[in-house]
């Protein structure tokens, strides 16, 4: 009896959730628990507290604890939900073959592995992902909703309007096709980033105060150099600093690895046998091209490229899961060759770094880490899903059952012969 495809596509869904948040709170919690993550953790303490400033929402929440475990253990875990909301955005669109798009938003270099293999990315732009899953969680599609998303969003971090309102925005345009509503959400974006531009960053007096504060919780000062650093850094010196990096090989780095990223996904969905159909295919193509020059666009004003390439590649695989209309799983002939392609394929994609800020210098060093946990993780997934890779439109049994299916055949076989 052959295993129906699919059949543990929810087991598998189900597990791959509990397992990506525990893997992400562990590589988390060691760094800001060793005064590694300084940068993150005043940042995301930002607050209105003494005046309305930019970046300063969330801090307010993690402003009433006053003790150094407890604020480490929120900020770590609340950053784990964030990094594992991807995950559960793709799964509220209940898609046949939920597995292998949470493998690809997990474990692909520009995926939320770039902050598993460079835990200095996990920012505040994440919480991005956690207000847009409340979204599809309660199934807000009025205007209100999505524009009261909007004003959080950059309240948050104005690099909304570049990392995430490209998304929101093609969306709601592939999604719901009303273009009233996606001119509102567009202008209400540029509105707020505008109003925000004009509305002054944290003083030095003020950083200075939080940092103190931190301190006085029993992190060690040090590990705030690198904020103290930037908040008082001017906009135009900023803009130069980033302008100087534009001028290196890691930029032309940066975009080859992220087109290379999707070319390699397609020729291992070619040789797997999948087969998908989009809703909309041409504004799906037309969608992926804005985003990745909205997070270009974001290059010139700040150097964190990776960050930045990372939101506009998750935003599109959650794009893409969105539309898909229908798909085929027909496992191929096993063959030499396709396993000889497969799987260092994959090998490539789980040792590939990409590292948040690069400088001018290129170092081959940078760009590849063998995480043994992360890699041993990420072929163990790939194998689950192969055997069992779930369910749509033509889909025919994965590996598993391919191989009970073989050797009941045999045993059947030697059985009439005896």
């Amino acid at each position: 009896m052959t295993l129906p495809a699919g059949k543990l596509t929810p087991l598998i869904a189900l597990f791959f959730i509990f397992f990506a948040f525990a893997f992400c709170f562990r590589v988390i919690w060691f760094p800001i628990t060793h005064d590694q993550l300084g940068y993150t953790v005043a940042e995301t303490m930002l607050n209105y507290q003494n005046g309305f400033y930019r970046r300063a929402l969330v801090g307010n929440l993690f402003g009433p604890i006053h003790n150094r475990f407890f604020l480490q253990l929120a900020i770590a875990g609340t950053y784990s939900l964030c990094l594992i909301c991807p995950l559960l955005i793709i799964r509220s669109f209940k898609s046949g073959w939920v597995p292998i798009l949470f493998w690809i938003a997990f474990f692909c270099p520009f995926g939320t592995a770039l902050c598993l293999k460079d835990v200095l990315a996990v920012r505040k732009e994440l919480f991005f992902f956690l207000l847009f899953y409340l979204v599809t969680l309660y199934n807000v599609k009025s205007l209100f909703g999505n524009v009261l998303l909007i004003v959080i969003g950059s309240l948050i971090h104005e690099s909304f309007f570049f990392l995430f309102l490209p998304f929101l925005v093609c969306y709601h345009w592939l999604n719901h096709g009303k273009i009233w509503h996606m001119l509102t959400l567009l202008a209400t974006g540029i509105t707020v980033t505008i109003l925000l531009s004009v509305t002054p960053g944290m003083p030095g007096e003020v950083t200075d105060l939080l940092i103190d504060r931190l301190v006085h919780m029993g992190f060690q000062k040090d590990q705030f150099d690198g904020f103290e650093y930037f908040q008082k850094l001017s906009f135009s010196q900023n803009l130069t600093n980033a302008n100087a990096n534009l001028s290196g090989l890691n930029p032309v780095v940066y975009l080859f690895l992220y087109v290379g990223t999707f070319g390699v996904l397609y020729g291992l969905s070619s040789l797997s046998g999948l087969r998908i159909k989009f809703k909309k295919p041409g504004g799906l193509i037309l969608s992926l091209g804005i985003i990745l020059v909205m997070a270009g666009a974001l290059s010139v004003i700040a150097m964190d490229y990776g960050r930045w390439l990372s939101m506009g590649f998750i935003t599109s695989v959650i794009l893409l899961s969105s539309q898909i209309d229908s798909f085929q799983s027909t496992w191929p002939r096993f063959s030499a060759t396709r396993i000889l392609i497969l799987i260092p394929a994959i090998l490539l994609l789980l040792v590939i770094r990409i590292p948040h800020f690069s400088g001018t210098t290129f170092q081959w060093s940078d760009w590849y880490v063998v995480d043994k946990a992360f890699l041993a993780s990420g072929l163990f997934f790939s194998s689950v899903i192969a055997m069992n890779p779930g369910v749509g439109k033509g889909s025919q049994p994965g590996l598993f059952a391919k191989l009970q299916s073989f050797f009941h055949v045999k045993n059947k076989a030697r059985r009439n012969f005896d």
